[in-house]
């Protein structure tokens, strides 16, 4: 490269030990010629930066796997919906064509029957309906939006109380915890429950981290209604209810 150049500035070369191993350089130098306008040596700096390049290497590497992980965490996600509603609407019609004498959930005595009103926030169409039905089933007024700007429209525009209001913690709009303060903004006497797909994802972990109510989906339910009581009508869980979950 001296040759052609006469010096060279911060090139980088892999280079080979007398040990055999190659490591990872950067050259900067140049020559330096004689009285005689001649060349009369090479004065060349050469800085081992292997490290720097492992270093970055296993950044990009993190930084690929981070994009698989939110990849798969969205395929979780959509899976989790969907095995959401298959609990909620397929796993009732197994227990009642099992052989012992099952007790549907709206027609027991384990819950009292509901009358407040609940705003269910869910983006995912078919599990909002499923929800929203089951609710309904348990005798509360269901209010539902599939948006966080939507929820806190249908706020904004409700005028009796909203008792619960259960969210997603994902949304297209904005993030549950956000559309749900500004719910609570308008409505002091809502309280919360989140629903979550990404356990792991940041918001959801400092949700847990805070002692508010979660729920992992996919969620049966069984315990999504025990969840919506134990919250409206300050039930304490039972060893049997905690274990069974």
């Amino acid at each position: 490269m001296f040759e052609t150049r006469g010096q060279v500035d911060s090139a980088e070369a892999n280079w080979k030990r007398k040990d055999g191993k190659t490591i990872s350089v950067r050259v900067s130098g140049g020559h330096v010629g004689g009285k005689d306008g001649q060349v009369s040596r090479f004065e060349v700096i050469v800085e081992d930066i292997t490290q720097r390049r492992n270093l970055e290497e296993q950044l990009r590497q993190a930084q690929k796997m981070e994009v698989v992980g939110l990849l798969a965490a969205g395929i979780s996600h959509d899976f989790n919906n969907h095995l959401s509603v298959i609990l909620g609407n397929y796993l009732p019609r197994v227990d009642e064509a099992a052989p012992a004498p099952v007790v549907r959930l709206e027609e027991g005595s384990e819950y009292p029957k509901g009358t407040e009103t609940i705003l269910v926030l869910e983006d995912e169409e078919s599990l909002r309906e499923v929800t929203c039905e089951c609710l309904t089933a348990g005798g509360y007024r269901v209010l539902q939006a599939g948006r966080g700007g939507w929820a806190i429209e249908l706020a904004r525009q409700t005028t009796e109380q909203i008792h619960l209001i259960l969210s997603d913690v994902i949304l297209p709009d904005m993030s549950g915890p956000s559309a749900v303060e500004t719910v609570q903004a308008l409505h002091p006497e809502t309280k919360a429950l989140f629903v979550s797909g990404y356990a792991e994802v940041l918001v959801a972990q400092e949700l847990i981290e805070d002692g508010t109510s979660l729920l992992q989906k996919p969620v049966s339910r069984r315990h999504l209604m025990r969840t919506v009581d134990e919250i409206l009508h300050l039930r304490i869980p039972s060893a049997e209810d905690v274990h069974s979950r």
